[in-house]
C-alpha cells in the first residue's frame, strides 16, 4: 500500500502540477484530505489520522504534494474535505 500511496498521492500529483505549469493552467485545485497536516497540529493520535494514514502513509504523501503545489508558483486552492458520505 505504501508504494501505491507514494505513486498516486505524491508522484502522481507532482506530475499533474508540473503538467499544469507547462500547459499554462491559470488555477490548480487540489482535493486532498482532512488531517493531511495532522502531525503539524498535534493530531497524530487522532483516530481519523491514524486510520487514514494507515493506508500506506497516504496523508504523509499528500502533504508532500501539497507543499510542492504551494512552492510551484501556480495560483492554487487546496480543499481538505472530511466527513463526506
Amino acid at each position: 500500500m505504501k508504494k501505491a500511496a507514494h505513486q498516486v498521492d505524491n508522484e502522481g500529483t507532482i506530475r499533474l502540477i508540473d503538467a499544469a505549469k507547462e500547459a499554462g493552467v491559470s488555477k490548480f485545485v487540489l482535493i486532498s484530505s482532512i488531517l493531511t497536516n495532522g502531525r503539524a497540529i498535534g493530531q497524530e493520535t487522532n483516530p481519523g489520522f491514524v486510520i487514514t494514514n494507515a493506508f500506506g502513509g497516504v496523508l504523509d504523501e499528500k502533504l508532500v504534494a501539497e507543499k510542492y503545489l504551494r512552492a510551484s508558483g501556480l495560483d492554487y486552492t487546496i480543499v481538505r474535505p472530511g466527513g463526506l458520505k
